[in-house]
């Protein structure tokens, strides 16, 4: 099995062109989606060679930001969680007319944690759990349980800690910027959904 959807981890080169550069300067080469595409040939050539089949899932390119790709993989998995979060009506519709939005939502993302990334601002884990903690607190949930419901519903969590990491590093650069100190804004975070929830009834009932 090659797994392929998870667009943050790479695929390292192997054999002799896997070094580039001069002795004792070499440079490792990742190979991203071409060497990615190679693999999956070589994997189905040989797969067939042995009376085997197979199967290859391509969820295709929504976006390009600069190096990062945003797959049309993740843009439905954060129109789920969209739909789940803001309760607005599930038809096609909506979906259809989501998935705009969406994708420029995710492309802001990408920006701000590329910009986040090339001002040496990391988010880590711990601060994506504070916020999603903060989160579950002013709701009056208990911890955990808002992975929980959004598992349930289809969603993967994955994409909601990615929104908050996003938010989380935007801050910490704009703090940075300001001089001043901006707090992780999981309040902000809950303001942000109420706004998308509220824009889309409106846009509903007109």
């Amino acid at each position: 099995v090659l797994h392929t959807n998870d667009l943050h981890s790479h695929v390292e080169g192997t054999g002799p062109d896997s070094f580039v550069g001069q002795p004792g300067k070499q440079k490792f080469v990742l190979g991203h989606y071409a060497r990615l595409t190679s693999l999956i040939a070589q994997l189905r050539r040989e797969k067939a060679a042995d009376g085997e089949r197979g199967v290859a899932q391509d969820f295709g390119i929504a976006a390009i930001v600069n190096d990062n790709i945003i797959s049309r993989l993740q843009v439905q998995e954060r129109l789920q969680l969209v739909v789940v979060t803001t309760g607005i009506k599930d038809v096609p519709e909506t979906r259809k007319r989501l998935v705009a939005q969406i994708i420029r939502s995710l492309i802001d993302e990408s920006l701000q944690l590329q910009a986040a990334k090339q001002n040496n601002i990391r988010v880590s884990e711990d601060e994506v759990d504070k916020a999603v903690g903060d989160i579950e607190k002013q709701r009056g949930r208990p911890e955990g349980s808002l992975v929980t419901y959004l598992t349930s519903q289809g969603v993967n969590p994955a994409t909601f800690r990615e929104q908050v990491k996003s938010q989380i590093a935007w801050n910490k650069l704009v703090s940075r910027r300001i001089g001043g100190k901006v707090a992780v804004s999981s309040e902000e975070i809950r303001r942000e959904i109420e706004l998308e929830k509220n824009t889309d009834k409106t846009k509903e009932e007109a």
